[in-house]
């Protein structure tokens, strides 16, 4: 088999871009889509890169490309939000001098079956006492063409959310993270945290050998414990329908 790898650059006109970007000047025309072709694999990407003219933010989002129109335009929606949001929040506290505003958007991708999920990082600075990170998830059923979201699970599986809830609280408590600290004097946040509602495990992806669960940053612990994951084997989710 033989292995490529090549490089297209596309200006504004990319599929999707004008959505997300909205009006242009030059220092907002730099997008580029980065195709690595790997046998008979097609991976795609995009990425938005984005400053104002006295450098003052900066924006650098990557974003996947894929054959599937309602998965694009779903990753699109994410993205455009999060940009809008950006410029929103540093117009209405208005830019300091001397200091550089960000946004920076990056993802991982997995996949089990027929399903493909991406996992998106947003990593937003705008001059507050740290750094926010948010996790978002986007997963897609490529038999049935659609979204897949914890709603949509809920539907399907009534009891799925007091499964997560159970199992995440015995895994979470296994983290090395609360080894030199302990959970003790935080268990009412990890408990509130893990509550079988939809808000807390609205981020999920299907991996080669389980469901993760993703939980950022306060939501089941202080900041400085950071954000984290779940891996369920889908041997204790056998009620899971995936044909």
């Amino acid at each position: 088999m033989k292995y490529c790898v090549f490089l297209l650059v596309l200006g504004f006109t990319l599929f999707g871009f004008g959505l997300l970007i909205g009006s242009t000047n030059p220092s907002q025309e730099i997008t580029y889509q980065i195709v690595h072709v790997i046998g008979e694999k097609q991976e795609t990407e995009r990425k938005i890169e984005e400053t104002d003219d006295d450098k003052s933010y900066k924006i650098e989002a990557y974003l996947p490309y894929t054959p599937y129109p309602v998965l694009n335009n779903a990753i699109d929606s994410l993205a455009s939000s999060y940009i809008s949001d950006f410029k929103k929040e540093i117009q209405e506290y208005g830019i300091l001098t001397h200091q550089v505003y960000s946004l920076q958007i990056t993802y991982d991708v997995y996949s089990y079956q027929n399903f493909v999920s991406y996992v998106f990082w947003i990593f937003m600075d705008i001059a507050g006492a740290h750094p926010n990170t948010f996790i978002r998830t986007i997963t897609f059923d490529k038999k049935r063409q659609e979204i897949v979201t914890i709603d949509s699970l809920v539907d399907k599986y009534p009891n799925i959310l007091n499964e997560f809830s159970k199992i995440s609280l015995e895994e979470l408590k296994k983290s090395e993270k609360f080894n030199e600290n302990g959970y003790d004097d935080i268990l009412g946040m990890l408990e509130s945290g893990k509550r079988p509602v939809l808000e807390n495990f609205k981020s999920f992806a299907f991996s080669e050998d389980g469901l993760i669960l993703f939980f950022e940053n306060y939501q089941v612990a202080p900041y400085f414990y950071g954000s984290f994951q779940v891996k369920i084997p889908y041997s204790k989710l056998d009620f899971l329908d995936f044909s």
